[in-house]
């Protein structure tokens, strides 16, 4: 519900600063909006220049509680594609067998093992 008055996607073409700003009062009007706040964190990590405001970001939605397994999952995958992207295969495989462990008999864990495989080959 916190969403329905307001929605940003991280490539949206204003200034980074712009839509960090935006991102950062909604959270703070609606500080459990995860659209808002995967947002902001792709907006610190792609255009922003900030990882580690982006891992900050992600660690506190993955410390809210009843988080659903596919949308842990998909922030899991995020992170994974971060880290390759600044060159730690290893913060990769730590994402992926993640998945793995905290959902084993889900179908996300075959897609995380053929990922893995993936990255073993690098």
């Amino acid at each position: 519900m916190a969403r329905l008055d307001f929605a940003i996607d991280s490539i949206d073409p204003r200034d980074a600063s712009e839509i960090v700003s935006l991102c950062l009062k909604q959270l703070d009007k609606h500080p459990h909006d995860n659209n808002t706040r995967e947002q902001l964190a792709k907006v610190y990590f792609t255009r922003y220049g900030k990882p580690d405001l982006a891992w900050e970001e992600m660690n506190k939605l993955f410390n809210c509680p009843f988080q659903q397994p596919r949308d842990i999952t998909r922030w899991l995958y995020l992170m994974a594609d971060w880290h390759l992207k600044k060159d730690n295969p290893d913060g990769a495989r730590a994402c992926l067998e993640q998945i793995i462990s905290r959902f084993p008999d889900m179908p996300y864990c075959e897609e995380a093992h053929d990922r893995l495989t993936r990255i073993k080959d690098l």
